[in-house]
Protein backbone atom coordinates (compact mmCIF):
# COMPACT_ATOMS: atom_id res chain seq x y z
CA UNK A 1 0.00 0.00 0.00
CA UNK A 2 1.53 3.10 -0.99
CA UNK A 3 1.64 5.36 1.78
CA UNK A 4 2.75 8.87 0.40
CA UNK A 5 -0.36 10.80 1.26
CA UNK A 6 0.44 9.36 5.32
CA UNK A 7 4.06 11.02 4.79
CA UNK A 8 2.15 13.91 2.74
CA UNK A 9 -0.02 14.57 5.60
CA UNK A 10 2.43 14.14 8.74
CA UNK A 11 4.84 16.68 6.84
CA UNK A 12 1.92 19.40 6.83
CA UNK A 13 -0.05 19.06 9.73
CA UNK A 14 1.06 19.54 13.71
CA UNK A 15 1.34 15.75 15.09
CA UNK A 16 2.23 17.11 18.68
CA UNK A 17 0.96 19.97 20.11
CA UNK A 18 1.71 21.44 24.51
CA UNK A 19 -1.51 21.95 26.24
CA UNK A 20 -1.31 24.18 28.83
CA UNK A 21 -2.60 22.94 32.03
CA UNK A 22 -2.59 24.27 35.83
CA UNK A 23 -3.39 22.33 38.84
CA UNK A 24 -4.87 19.81 36.43
CA UNK A 25 -7.00 22.08 34.67
CA UNK A 26 -6.70 23.34 30.77
CA UNK A 27 -5.61 26.70 30.48
CA UNK A 28 -7.62 27.09 27.22
CA UNK A 29 -8.65 30.45 26.06
CA UNK A 30 -12.63 31.47 25.52
CA UNK A 31 -12.12 30.78 21.83
CA UNK A 32 -9.61 27.93 22.11
CA UNK A 33 -10.69 24.20 21.96
CA UNK A 34 -8.84 20.71 21.29
CA UNK A 35 -10.13 18.54 18.40
CA UNK A 36 -8.66 15.02 17.43
CA UNK A 37 -8.51 13.88 13.85
CA UNK A 38 -7.37 10.45 12.88
CA UNK A 39 -6.89 11.33 9.63
CA UNK A 40 -8.06 7.98 7.93
CA UNK A 41 -11.56 8.00 5.87
CA UNK A 42 -14.73 5.99 6.17
CA UNK A 43 -14.11 4.59 2.82
CA UNK A 44 -11.03 2.51 4.27
CA UNK A 45 -13.17 0.61 6.79
CA UNK A 46 -13.93 -2.71 5.40
CA UNK A 47 -16.50 -5.44 6.75
CA UNK A 48 -16.88 -8.89 6.53
CA UNK A 49 -19.98 -10.48 5.71
CA UNK A 50 -21.38 -13.59 6.01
Amino acid sequence: MDETSAHIKSALTATTLPIPLKNSYLMLGTRHGIFCWNGKSISSVTESGA
